[in-house]
C-alpha cells in the first residue's frame, strides 16, 4: 500500500486544518482507502455521524482516483446513497475505485463499511479536469 500526499489545508486530509478529520490516504493498486472513526463532535443525531460531513470523506476518497492517473479534477457530481446509519465511535473504511473514463469526465464509484465488512453508504462521483490555476497550486500535493 502506498500513502497518497495531501494538500495541506483540506478539511478531510490537511494537516494543518485545525478542524479538519487529518485522514491517510492510501493507494492499493487500483482502489484507494482509508479509515476514520467518528467522534461525538462529529454527530448529525445522537450517536450517528452527520451525513454531509460523510459525504466529504466520500468526496476526497473518489478525487484521489483521477489524481493517481496524473489528473488534477474538481468534483462535478457527487450522489451519496445512505444505506444503514454511520455510528459514531466506531472505525468506518472507506474505498474508492475507477468506474469509467468518459471523455473529459472521470466516472468513480465509493463505499463505506463498517468492521463487520457491511456497507453503510455507497457514493458515485464525476470529476472533471480542474482550471489551470488550481492545477498549477504550488500546495497541492
Amino acid at each position: 500500500m502506498k500513502k497518497l500526499p495531501a494538500y495541506p489545508g483540506c478539511f478531510v486530509c490537511g494537516k494543518h486544518n485545525p478542524i479538519g478529520f487529518h485522514l491517510d490516504f492510501y493507494q492499493n493498486n487500483d482502489e484507494i482507502y482509508s479509515e476514520f472513526i467518528p467522534e461525538e463532535i462529529h454527530e448529525g443525531f445522537q450517536g450517528i455521524f452527520h451525513g454531509g460531513l460523510l459525504t466529504a470523506i466520500l468526496d476526497d476518497a473518489m478525487w484521489r482516483i483521477p489524481y493517481i492517473l496524473d489528473m488534477v479534477t474538481l468534483t462535478a457530481r457527487i450522489e451519496v446513497r445512505f444505506r444503514k446509519p454511520v455510528q459514531t465511535d466506531r472505525k468506518i473504511k472507506v474505498t474508492a475505485r475507477l468506474d469509467k473514463m468518459k471523455g473529459k469526465s472521470v466516472l468513480v464509484k465509493s463505499w463505506v463499511r463498517n468492521e463487520e465488512e457491511e456497507v453503510l453508504a455507497e457514493g458515485t462521483g464525476t470529476f472533471l479536469r480542474a482550471p489551470k490555476e488550481v492545477e498549477e497550486d504550488p500546495a497541492l500535493p
